[in-house]
């Protein structure tokens, strides 16, 4: 063979057929790549979607059962109709449904006996007052009530500062400053998480003086906006006009309104800004002098619905149904009374502590249903925000007793759902 020859084949290419084997070669693999990322870039964006689902479901029911876990605390102080020591016909049975919207101002004793006595309350409607406050309400869900002292406590310092001296000494409400701690039983000052004294704000102290309790007339408690009402008095109090002694804490009033907005944001006139369905609350403070429940804040954005079922005590400790008409006037309007005197062990017109049903109050719940919570099921449907391409949910979602759907759209949806006990409330009325 020449050498030329041998030249030649050595810088032979690829030929046409093979070129074109190795496009289509090519192009297979890219698309298949191309197919891969774009399959899994939507899987990631479904996932993230469902995870932000759950997320924002989950810490939706964690808002929730923190506060109705606190409702019914006040400090210590329990409502005569709910002590199971208070020997007398107790004087603060609550005989109305308080209008979660009163402003502070318009506050009597009775209707306070009923915020006391009534922590919790539900409506699947706007409750009355609140057309204010409760406004773009999604429908088919219920409003929420939630009311309690704050768990943390402002005591009074004798300096203004976080000293031995708030502890050691027996104060007076002068020369001084409520400051976020409280004296341990060694005498020392303990420093706490809480907000500072908020001068104008609803604050709530309940007093531990035997000498108050059992006055002429009985001082139980304060609740009020000014410092210098703030007169009531711990444990180590000392007899005389007036008493003296260290200063019982105070504890800032509580008072929550939850429900689903049909959006995250409004417009300057109140309308919606957009189609997100939101948890938001209402929270109960004094603005401008007044106090009053302000307007709602976004707390969880995607939750579309709502449903709560209230778990009724209604049956005592031995047995009795005290909700009945037949028992009307011998429950808690009266004393407690036991099946045995002696033992007391078994209270026969008082509950147990423990809900027999759970109920949904439809326009409103009655004074005995709230009287006698003692748990709440609580049902949240939660909506994605963005829609997926392709997907449309015919779906039918059970909140309890309610079905909701299908909605026949493109937006992927999930119930969630928690008992929560009123511990406050339930563990008073429980006996050996």
């Amino acid at each position: 063979m020449r050498p030329d020859t041998v030249h030649m084949r050595r810088e032979r290419g690829f030929t046409l057929v093979e070129l074109m084997i190795a496009m289509t070669l090519g192009l297979l693999i890219m698309t298949a790549l191309v197919t891969l990322f774009v399959d899994t870039s939507r899987t990631n964006r479904e996932m993230a979607k469902t995870n932000s689902q759950i997320e924002n479901a989950r810490f939706a029911l964690q808002l929730l059962e923190e506060d109705f876990v606190h409702g019914g605390y006040w400090g210590g102080f329990v409502p005569q109709f709910d002590d199971l020591t208070y020997e007398d016909v107790p004087t603060d049975t609550p005989a109305a449904i308080p209008d979660p919207c009163t402003a502070f101002a318009s506050w009597d004793a009775a209707y306070f006996n009923g915020v006391k006595g009534m922590p919790v309350q539900f409506y699947n409607g706007v409750p009355t007052g609140c057309s204010g406050v409760v406004t773009n309400k999604q429908a088919n869900t219920d409003v929420v009530v939630v009311r309690h002292a704050e768990t943390c406590e402002l005591s009074w310092n004798k300096t203004g500062t976080a000293t031995a001296d708030a502890c050691s000494n027996p104060v007076t409400h002068s020369g001084g400053a409520w400051m976020p701690g409280r004296c341990n039983t060694d005498g020392d000052w303990i420093a706490n998480s809480c907000a500072a004294y908020d001068a104008g704000q609803v604050y709530f102290q309940p007093s531990r003086c035997e000498l108050e309790l059992q006055g002429t007339p009985p001082k139980r408690y304060v609740i009020d906006t000014a410092t210098t009402d703030f007169d009531l008095h711990a444990r180590q109090c000392t007899g005389g006009s007036p008493v003296t002694g260290r200063a019982a804490p105070i504890y800032r009033f509580i008072s929550h309104i939850y429900y689903i907005r049909q959006c995250a944001t409004l417009n300057v006139d109140g309308t919606c800004a957009d189609s997100i369905p939101t948890l938001v609350r209402s929270e109960f403070r004094v603005q401008g002098g007044t106090g009053e429940h302000q307007a709602a804040e976004p707390l969880v954005e995607g939750v579309q619905a709502m449903r709560v079922e209230l778990g009724v005590d209604h049956i005592s400790d031995s047995g009795n149904n005290i909700v009945t008409a037949a028992n009307a006037a011998d429950r808690y309007t009266a004393a407690v009374k036991w099946a045995d005197p002696e033992d007391r062990d078994s209270p026969t017109n008082r509950g147990d502590g423990v809900p027999e049903t759970f109920v949904h109050c439809g326009a409103g719940c009655s004074v005995d249903q709230l009287n006698n919570a003692a748990a709440v099921r609580i049902f949240v449907l939660a909506r994605a925000n963005e829609p997926t391409p392709g997907y449309t949910d015919t779906k039918t979602y059970t909140l309890g007793g309610q079905t909701l759907g299908p909605f026949n759209d493109g937006f992927k949806r999930h119930v969630f759902s928690n008992t929560v006990r009123f511990v406050n409330v339930a563990s008073r009325r429980e006996t050996p």
